[in-house]
């Protein structure tokens, strides 16, 4: 248990052990990496001057939580009512609920309200904004709905398209109408990153991003309107990030945490700081057919994939090797250079794969291996369910 963890609400004391001696497929986590990891988008929201906003998404624990907030456990992301209700039993609060509210889900952020000093929803329709005001339960006394509009700035999957800014302020009125309603801002997140393949397309977006959201917030601000929050978003976009954003007022990754392989093809990280790897065992030799079988298939790493690469992430330290074939429980493991050595990888042998996409492969397990080099120190337990 680290020291910084003692005293916490998870608090809790764990025997330390030889990675050698975990069941595969496991999740580990090389610890100094990840808090490395934090620190520098800290350090580089700091002399942005803007707040940092973590997004729990990725890693979905305690633990995580508490380094990517540095330590102040205030201020986060999620993208589910059970994150939501799930960090706030760990003492987190300031809590940014970035999905599109809808009725069914009024009644467990009323209940939270009771419990935290600010929640925040996000709306994209006049529908969301009606649910809210007819919502027909309590909010603590003082109290209104923090709403946050939802912005579409080319990603194309959620929010009120950013040139449609006459919508968004027609938006933003019909919510000001309500004496229960709080407008508190722009959120938007810039998935369309994740196409690029080199930082510089990715610093282009984020420029193209800051300039149109910050013209947004002018516009808003010179009808009369305060516009608190102006918050962007996603680890590409936000690993490249560097001192003037504008009017953006926060930013909120989560995948930077861990990293992954796909980060690495993009440009937001070197190999050196993927702070996570699956550790898996050789099974089986298959000569005849020119390939090796692991004890992890797409459950233990997901069926995720770059579109010009033939393989699944990488393996660690071994360029030749390729995880090229997935079932639920098996993998299939081929050498590039279509020449591959079965005494240097015998039965019951460890390999460690870089996973293309940390979120989706995280999620897969039930307990995160925390380590120092090759030592487990911890066990995080990540929240599952919505």
């Amino acid at each position: 248990m680290d020291r910084l963890l003692a005293g916490l609400p998870w608090d809790k004391s764990f025997t330390p052990q030889h990675v050698s001696s975990l069941q595969t497929p496991a999740f580990l986590v090389d610890v100094p990496t990840l808090k490395q990891n934090c620190q520098t988008m800290i350090e580089r929201c700091a002399r942005a001057g803007v707040n940092l906003r973590p997004h729990m998404k990725t890693a979905k624990t305690w633990e995580a939580g508490f380094y990517m907030t540095n330590e102040t456990r205030r201020r986060i992301t999620v993208s589910t009512i059970g994150e939501a209700s799930f960090f706030a039993e760990g003492g987190f609060d300031d809590i940014l609920l970035a999905f599109p509210m809808t009725k069914n889900k009024l009644k467990p952020v009323a209940k939270l309200m009771q419990q935290l000093e600010q929640v925040h929803i996000v709306v994209d329709s006049k529908e969301a904004v009606k649910a809210i005001k007819d919502f027909d339960g309590r909010l603590p006394v003082g109290r209104k709905w923090s709403v946050l509009v939802i912005v579409d700035v080319g990603y194309g999957r959620l929010g009120v398209p950013i040139a449609d800014s006459a919508g968004i302020l027609e938006l933003i009125r019909d919510m000001m109408d309500s004496e229960e309603i709080q407008f508190s801002g722009l959120y938007t997140h810039t998935g369309q990153a994740y196409d690029a393949r080199e930082s510089g397309q990715v610093q282009k977006l984020l420029s193209q991003t800051v300039e149109s959201i910050s013209d947004l917030a002018k516009k808003i601000r010179a009808s009369g309107i305060d516009c608190p929050i102006v918050s962007i978003g996603s680890t590409p976009t936000c690993s490249v990030a560097k001192n003037d954003l504008g009017a953006v007022t926060e930013i909120h990754p989560g995948n930077y945490i861990f990293y992954d392989w796909e980060q690495r093809l993009i440009g937001s990280c070197t190999e050196s700081e993927i702070a996570c790897t699956v550790q898996v065992t050789v099974m089986s030799h298959y000569p005849s057919k020119g390939h090796m079988v692991i004890d992890s298939g797409w459950t233990g790493m997901s069926l995720d994939k770059d579109r010009n690469e033939t393989g699944y992430g990488a393996v660690v330290r071994e360029t030749d090797l390729e995880l090229f074939s997935m079932s639920q429980e098996v993998g299939k493991v081929r050498s590039k250079s279509g020449s591959l050595n079965y005494e240097k990888y015998p039965i019951g042998s460890s390999l460690w794969l870089y996973p293309y996409h940390s979120c989706a492969t995280a999620y897969h397990h039930p307990r995160y291996f925390i380590c120092e080099g090759e030592t487990v120190i911890d066990e995080w337990i990540p929240h599952r369910g919505w």
